[in-house]
């Protein structure tokens, strides 16, 4: 047994009886439903946004719901045609232009974010290169190792940050 929802002319959820299978609905759906009516239409799913399209009921589609005030784009949506489009988010820098239809970047906020970054980055060196001088004083060969593999990465995570530092604010230059 299943449900068949049928919608009148408005198409407002009218009835959900229960059927047998979905052919004996067709072929008779006064069976089921004895108030049914030519005018009426089902669907064998429940609609939340139904439309009629060429004399069949259906589900809207998003950019229905969108055009039609139901639901709002998103950042990065945008329409084109009948559609609702996605650019996606290039880098947590950039903001939807909806006007535009474009992501645009902060560049100021990177440039910030960076110095921030590569600030903790340099403390955290330091800190290691301070553990690993006391590390050789007192010769612990297990810990050293350890430390100078941890200052490198730091070193070439720094390295990395600063060179795109030195493009974002090399721009601002020209």
């Amino acid at each position: 047994m299943k449900n068949v929802y049928i919608y009148n002319k408005a198409l407002e959820l009218i009835a959900t009886p229960y059927i047998t299978n979905e052919e004996e609905f067709i072929e008779n759906p006064k069976r089921f439903y004895p108030d049914y009516l030519e005018e009426h239409y089902y669907s064998f799913t429940k609609l939340i946004n139904p439309v009629i399209e060429n004399g069949e009921i259906r589900e809207m589609t998003r950019a229905e719901r969108v055009g039609a005030g139901q639901e709002e784009l998103q950042e990065g949506e945008y329409f084109e045609g009948n559609e609702v489009k996605i650019k996606e988010k290039p880098s947590e820098f950039h903001d939807w232009n909806s006007q535009k239809n474009e992501w645009i970047h902060d560049k100021e906020k990177e440039i910030s974010v960076l110095n921030n970054e590569l600030e903790g980055i340099d403390k955290e060196r330091f800190l290691r290169e301070q553990t690993l001088k006391e590390a050789e004083a007192q010769n612990r060969k297990f810990v050293i190792g350890g430390l100078k593999k941890e200052i490198a990465e730091l070193t070439s995570d720094y390295d990395e940050k600063y060179a795109r530092y030195e493009e974002l604010t090399g721009e601002e230059e020209k």
